[in-house]
């Protein structure tokens, strides 16, 4: 069962404190979780953005 609320305040001010000066020292205020190599964030992936094969989009 999840802890009380009580102790809810301490575990989300002890991530920020830790989590977010080391997000802000880069520069970006990203919240804590995957980094800019996370699912998602990475290169974009080639056919994709260039329309892939066939004519480019034009819409």
């Amino acid at each position: 069962m999840r802890p009380p609320p009580a102790a809810a305040p301490e575990v989300q001010g002890s991530q920020e404190s830790t989590g977010a000066p080391t997000q802000w020292r880069r520069g970006r205020p990203v919240p804590p979780g995957p980094g800019p190599a996370g699912p998602g964030r990475g290169p974009p992936r080639p056919g994709r953005r260039r329309g892939g094969p066939g004519p480019p989009r034009r819409w």
